[in-house]
């Protein structure tokens, strides 16, 4: 388990060492190849994932519910 620890972070840790902080930090790193455009999977996959927050929020609400209500009948 610690091995896969290690190599799951090892990638984003060695992209992450190649970025200059002031070059970051002034704005001149670009990731997308349009300025100012956002692409649209990225945009997506925040909708989906809030989406599913919001739904695993309330389910887990509903089971509360769920469980109190035999307590309360008494």
């Amino acid at each position: 388990m610690f091995e896969l620890s290690i190599l799951t972070g090892f990638y984003p840790a060695l992209v992450l060492s190649g970025f200059k902080p002031v070059n970051v930090l002034n704005g001149s790193v670009s990731i997308y190849q349009e300025p100012g455009k956002t692409p649209w999977l990225r945009h997506s996959l925040v909708v989906i994932q809030f989406t599913l927050s919001v739904l695993l929020i309330i389910s887990a609400l509903v089971v509360f519910k769920q469980s109190v209500f035999p307590n309360a009948r008494r």
